[in-house]
């Protein structure tokens, strides 16, 4: 429920001290830019774990769910880092969701009703992004896990996964380091550059259309949109178009009921709003 597997426990009256809270406070700065390193430059983390696990001489350990080898811990270090990442708020990793605190405590303790959901966390800010910094990190969590319920009860209703097709044109520009950024900021499961997978991992179908910018013209990608816009519940057309293509043409081809975009929100009033816009309202 939680969705974390370490945590740092201090006694309440340690962070009533000064003097403890500034060592607690500079224990997980420490631990979290040691996260940051590893996240950014794994192999060379996996590299400074093994010359301390010589110099500590626990190299020769041996267990039964561990491989010594070097594609091994880059598997196991990429799953870890995707977890740490989950963590991060604002400007920091390491901070923990009130929200989902709370619901791990009500899990936890079903049969006591008395119990505070928040019992246990941390209400000091010793962890805490600036207050000025609109964060939206958990938000989107929110809306991801709000989806894949959606998606839940659309299954349990029709009998099949909700249903979508993204139709991409050319390579976009502002998907030139999306396997950097995955790396940095996200994991397959919840990116903007793999749809695909971010759909089987929240109950959706995702099927993407890709096009080649040089050979594609306006009634060619209007043909790819009058072929799936009946077989799928909703469609994205990734902007921008290649200046050759009839932008308007191609967006009016995509029915209001499919429009999961927001592209006639402001002409015929589509159900969805754009939602670079719609993020930012509701980060306000």
């Amino acid at each position: 429920q939680l969705g974390y597997s370490q945590m740092l426990f201090v006694a309440n009256e340690a962070l009533e001290s000064t003097d403890r809270r500034e060592a607690a406070n500079a224990f997980l700065a420490a631990t979290f830019d040691g996260w940051q390193y590893a996240i950014r430059n794994p192999d060379e983390a996996i590299a400074a774990v093994s010359e301390a696990q010589k110099m500590l001489k626990l190299d020769d350990e041996s267990n039964d769910h561990w491989y010594d080898s070097l594609s091994f811990k880059r598997e196991m270090l990429a799953l870890t880092n995707n977890h740490v990442k989950e963590t991060f708020v604002g400007d920091r990793l390491g901070v923990l969701s009130s929200r989902r605190w709370a619901k791990a405590t009500e899990w936890l303790l079903q049969d006591k009703k008395d119990v505070d959901p928040l019992f246990g966390l941390d209400q000091t800010s010793l962890w805490t992004p600036p207050a000025n910094l609109l964060a939206g990190n958990e938000l989107a969590r929110e809306a991801l896990e709000d989806a894949k319920l959606s998606a839940t009860k659309f299954e349990k209703t029709h009998g099949r996964k909700p249903s979508l097709a993204v139709i991409t044109v050319g390579e976009l520009a502002r998907y030139e380091h999306s396997q950097r950024r995955l790396q940095l900021y996200s994991d397959p499961s919840n990116s903007w550059f793999t749809k695909a997978e971010v759909g089987k991992a929240n109950g959706f179908e995702v099927t993407e259309i890709n096009l080649d910018k040089t050979t594609t013209t306006t009634d060619a990608l209007l043909s790819e949109i009058y072929k799936i816009r009946d077989n799928v519940d909703g469609i994205q057309v990734m902007w921008p178009l290649p200046d050759s293509i009839d932008s308007a043409k191609v967006y009016n081809a995509v029915p209001l009921d499919k429009d999961v975009d927001g592209i006639h929100y402001t002409s015929w009033g589509s159900k969805y709003p754009p939602v670079t816009p719609a993020a930012a309202w509701e980060l306000m």
